[in-house]
């Protein structure tokens, strides 16, 4: 199965592989040119395309959002 992710988010894709790779350790997840590879086929394509999609949107936010935690923290333990 192909799941094809938009190229504005193909920079979150490797740690989102890593994620999804703990959280499903029986499917090969590989990384293509548009998007992420599986072998999953015993599964509901629609659950595992919405499962992937959201693995990499919340690798998105956790990456943009890192700054200001980190800030945030910064300025809480001084």
């Amino acid at each position: 199965m192909q799941i094809d992710i938009p190229s504005s988010l193909a920079g979150f894709v490797d740690a989102a592989l890593i994620r999804l790779q703990g959280q499903f350790p029986e499917i090969l997840f590989e990384r293509t040119q548009g998007g992420i590879q599986t072998n999953a086929g015993c599964l509901v394509p629609e659950n595992l395309r919405s499962t992937v999609l959201h693995a990499v949107y919340r690798e998105k936010i956790y990456t943009e959002t890192l700054p200001l935690r980190e800030e945030l923290l910064n300025r809480v333990l001084r």
